[in-house]
């Protein structure tokens, strides 16, 4: 299971968040046999304004992750889930040295997997991640999936990282919610939602190695919204998915 907290950033800082819920959290999942991946979404209200000071916070929130994560026994990380997005208008040739800096601290502090993330084939610049355990992808139905997710395997080639993931996914429902920020993809019924998550394990389960679904978010409105596509998830994560 993902856990998934997020941090703003404002003026190159990076806001403080409560662990407690987080700790709890954690706590709960492995009591329940669950391993736990902990992952960020760095929000941005503003983009990068000097970078040596949005490196510096970011390698000390990084080490905070690393440190969360090897106290509770959290089988992996994530510390951004969309490094190409969290550095977005700043100098894109500037996210490999970030990403490596970003690792060296990490190993010093947690002994699991690490991973990082990546948002959109068009913002690439020729970003690698060597040394990571895994790369994350996220993919939503707005945009051309089966572009996003080959084009992330192939970053993923490059940097010799074997595990990909569809780290976020999800198809707007509106229901009762309305989407933040203006954001939505297509809007569907709970019938088309349901036939949205079926299509997607069709056709890319066996191209990737996991995928994660938005659930019970209260902030989010891709999330699953509907009881017919819940099940269908459900059928997927325990039958169908191939190990």
């Amino acid at each position: 299971i993902t856990i998934w907290p997020r941090r703003t950033v404002r003026n190159d800082e990076f806001v403080s968040f409560s662990m407690a819920g987080i700790m709890n959290m954690i706590d709960f999942a492995h009591k329940n046999g669950l391993h736990v991946e902990l992952r960020d979404s760095v929000i941005f209200p503003d983009s990068v304004q000097n970078y040596e000071k949005y490196k510096a916070n970011a390698i000390a929130h990084a080490a905070e992750y690393a440190q969360l994560a090897e106290k509770y026994k959290v089988y992996r990380i994530v510390p951004f889930g969309e490094i190409d997005n969290d550095m977005w208008k700043n100098d894109c040739t500037k996210i490999t040295e970030l990403a490596q800096e970003l690792l060296k601290e990490m190993r010093k502090h947690y002994s699991g997997k690490i991973g990082t993330g990546v948002a959109a084939p068009w913002r690439d610049c020729g970003f690698t991640f060597q040394g990571y355990d895994y790369l994350t992808v996220s993919a939503y139905p707005h945009k051309d999936l089966a572009t996003s997710i080959n084009w992330a395997r192939g970053v993923a080639d490059k940097s010799g990282i074997k595990v990909l993931h569809v780290g976020e996914t999800g198809v707007y429902n509106p229901g009762d919610n309305k989407p933040p920020d203006n954001f939505e993809t297509v809007s569907m019924s709970r019938d088309e939602e349901a036939d949205y998550y079926n299509d997607f394990f069709r056709q890319f389960a066996d191209k990737i190695n996991g995928i994660s679904i938005y659930y019970n978010s209260k902030t989010n409105s891709m999330n699953i919204n509907g009881q017919p596509a819940e099940q269908i998830v459900k059928e997927w994560y325990t039958n169908k998915l191939p190990d």
